[in-house]
């Protein structure tokens, strides 16, 4: 007896669904700080230390309203 199995046709990871969000535009001298506080954060991506403190300041506000 046979047995009856299914044609698998990929095991790759469909692409994950591209980001929405909020993007904020900075002048050279804002983008220049954002690299030096985040150097002194010992942070490697500015990105991720501005919406580290981003997310921080939304909490403190969050709590101040509530």
């Amino acid at each position: 007896m046979k047995r009856k199995t299914k044609e698998i046709n990929s095991t790759a990871r469909p692409p994950a669904p591209a980001q929405q969000g909020i993007v904020l535009k900075f002048t050279e001298e804002q983008e220049e700080d954002l690299r030096k506080l985040a150097l002194v954060d010992h942070h490697k991506d500015p990105a991720e230390w501005a919406k580290k403190h981003i997310l921080q300041l939304i909490a403190d506000r969050k709590r101040e309203i509530l």
